[in-house]
């Protein structure tokens, strides 16, 4: 089945390196991987490595907590019907199909890499197509992502869930602020030029 559900219990962390004010819905920015929302993760190794992304100076480990449990769609399943009549109607997912992708988030990936190389998309543009496919996927049901993270670094295999809507969804609460170092800082802009061009494996290596 391509969903998750995540019981109550599961303990999540999320690192950043600026503080959060408030959840709100589709929290998150162009540089999100996977389309906005807030990605948490069962590692806290590697949301700590997260702290040291962005151009913040406050960088802060959050622990994460459900209020309720969230329907999730796995992105490391096979591509669905549905996702696959929505790649049919666009005309990036649809070329991204003629790669053979098995699962949606190598369609993704595709995807991502065709936006930039292809069709000189900015990362707004990439992230309006993937906020469509969760658009449609709300519509049955789903609240958000799931998806297995270290695949591509040869790191500890680690869940990661992308929360479409935190607010409804979960809680947070700082764990631990984390010291600021400008040398553990890494460079931001290599970082998006890898998210632009696809390279999931160089963006991933940078923060965990």
């Amino acid at each position: 089945r391509p969903e998750e559900e995540v019981p109550f219990s599961v303990r999540e962390y999320h690192g950043t390196s600026s503080p959060i004010p408030a959840l709100i819905d589709y929290y998150g920015d162009s540089r999100s991987i996977y389309g906005t929302g807030l990605y948490p993760t069962d590692s806290e190794a590697t949301a700590r490595g997260y702290t040291k992304k962005g151009r913040g100076t406050q960088p802060v480990l959050y622990e994460v907590s459900q209020k309720r449990t969230p329907r999730l769609f796995d992105l490391d399943m096979p591509i669905t019907p549905e996702i696959m009549q929505f790649a049919q109607s666009d005309d990036v997912f649809a070329e991204a199909l003629d790669a053979n992708p098995t699962t949606t988030r190598e369609l993704f990936d595709e995807v991502r890499s065709l936006s930039r190389s292809e069709y000189g998309l900015s990362t707004d543009e990439v992230q309006e197509r993937f906020d469509a496919v969760a658009a449609e996927l709300e519509i049955l049901g789903f609240d958000g992502y799931t998806h297995i993270g270290g695949k591509n670094t040869g790191n500890a295999p680690h869940t990661v869930r992308i929360y479409w809507k935190p607010d409804s969804i979960v809680g947070i609460a700082p764990k631990e602020e984390v010291p600021f170092s400008v040398r553990e800082m890494p460079d931001d802009a290599a970082y998006m030029k890898a998210v632009e061009a696809g390279d999931m494996a160089t963006a991933q290596r940078m923060v965990d």
